[in-house]
């Protein structure tokens, strides 16, 4: 009863940490004025304004200073009522009514951009003798951060170097830090990608003993960050490299005893998977052993898996330098992998994420660092966050990262 307490409490833990809201973004549009063209109370046109979020929609809206009658408003999100404010006051009312309707909740709405407008009802008093003539004012929106438009990478100091060791970068998103990792070799290269909350400084690695060994399984070392443990695997062989990155958020993270996962893939396409139980939850790596290329990718998941039922996820991209993205239903949400399979090369990237996704539609991200021994940044958005997926291609060496940024 105390394991599964422990248990149930570091998987709440674990959602809050997955699922904690982003910094908001406020913007302050420009004082509009809408001169009606209709009589009565009701003028037309509306206001409009269109906005981007993941989930967030909240305004704001405070009369102008011109204003001598009172306006309610009708709130519309992509023409869908979602609210009407009370009648508001103006300068010198004798009603002493607010002039401003507070901050409004009009979330949350589906990922994207949205039509956010407004319609104003006047009511006789003050200027107003049975027709609203006009009106404005000045509106506030609050959305979720947006993700940046280029991914400003720097590297991280570290105690490990080497042609055998990969470098570690960082970027800020909303939110929290995407870790990179990228081993660059003359003939393979891996790529991994991780989310922490804090910034990282300096890595501190320090290997992992683990019950598995030998030239076709990765190693581990551990770092130990804000917050917890990040993860790095590292496959080094002749014609092929493979490199995983997780975090782990709880510490500390001495040995890994692995364990064969049983999956509805097979041959020599699909990588093999593995578990290791970590403090509060399984460690998970899959595998890619081919004679001319290596693939790596490292995931932590909340709780224990029995097997993986593997399942194609759609996509907006193809061809032989894109990575094949796939899903697995597993406790507490679903592990993505997406796999690139090349003659000479191979890449392997996962992660866990909260929910299921149906379909993946990928949208190239602007980088700071560019050129071939760099990988190339895609971002498709997934209920709840964002996936980050890095890609690699060289004639002799392939890497794939992927990982879910909760948004």
């Amino acid at each position: 009863m105390f394991y599964v307490t422990r248990r149930l409490a570091f998987i709440a833990l674990f959602t809050m940490f997955i699922s904690q809201a982003v910094s908001a973004a406020e913007t302050t549009l420009p004082e509009f004025s809408i001169k009606c063209t209709t009589t009565g109370q009701r003028c037309a046109p509306q206001f409009s304004t269109q906005v981007e979020t993941r989930s967030r929609l909240q305004m704001r809206y405070t009369v102008r200073s011109g204003h001598c009658s009172s306006i309610r408003a009708r709130i519309f999100v992509d023409g869908v009522l979602k609210t009407t404010t009370p009648f508001l006051g103006f300068p010198n009312d004798s009603a002493n009514r607010p002039l401003s309707t507070g901050l409004l909740d009009l979330g949350p709405v589906s990922p994207g951009k949205h039509v956010l407008s407004m319609e104003a009802e006047g009511q006789a008093g003050g200027c107003n003798s049975g027709t609203l003539a006009s009106w404005g004012g000045t509106v506030v929106v609050i959305t979720d951060e947006a993700f940046p438009d280029v991914l400003q990478w720097e590297q991280i100091p570290q105690n490990q170097s080497g042609p055998l060791f990969p470098t570690h970068f960082r970027a800020t998103v909303p939110g929290g830090t995407l870790i990179l990792s990228v081993l660059n070799r003359a003939t393979g290269d891996g790529v991994a990608l991780s989310f922490v909350r804090q910034t990282v400084t300096r890595l501190d690695w320090k290997q992992l003993s683990q019950n598995q060994s030998g030239p076709l399984f990765p190693t581990h070392f551990g770092a130990t960050v804000s917050g917890g443990t990040l993860i790095v695997s590292v496959l080094n062989r002749l014609e092929g490299n493979g490199v995983g990155l997780s975090f782990v958020p709880q510490q500390p993270v001495s040995r890994l005893d692995w364990r064969q996962i049983p999956q509805n893939l097979g041959g020599t396409n699909a990588p093999t998977p593995f578990a290791a139980t970590v403090p509060g939850g399984v460690l998970v790596v899959s595998v890619l052993n081919r004679s001319k290329g290596t693939g790596v990718g490292l995931s932590f998941a909340p709780q224990l898996m029995n097997r993986l039922d593997w399942q194609q996820v759609p996509q907006n991209l193809g061809g032989p330098d894109v990575p094949t993205p796939f899903k697995a239903v597993v406790p507490g949400g679903a592990l993505l992998m997406a796999v690139l399979n090349r003659t000479e090369g191979d890449g392997v990237g996962l992660d866990f994420l909260p929910q299921s996704v149906n379909r993946l539609d990928w949208q190239q991200v602007q980088q700071n660092q560019s050129g071939p021994l760099f990988p190339t940044a895609f971002k498709a958005t997934v209920p709840g966050g964002v996936v980050i997926m890095s890609v690699l291609n060289r004639t002799k060496g392939t890497g794939t990262g992927l990982v879910f940024v909760p948004q």
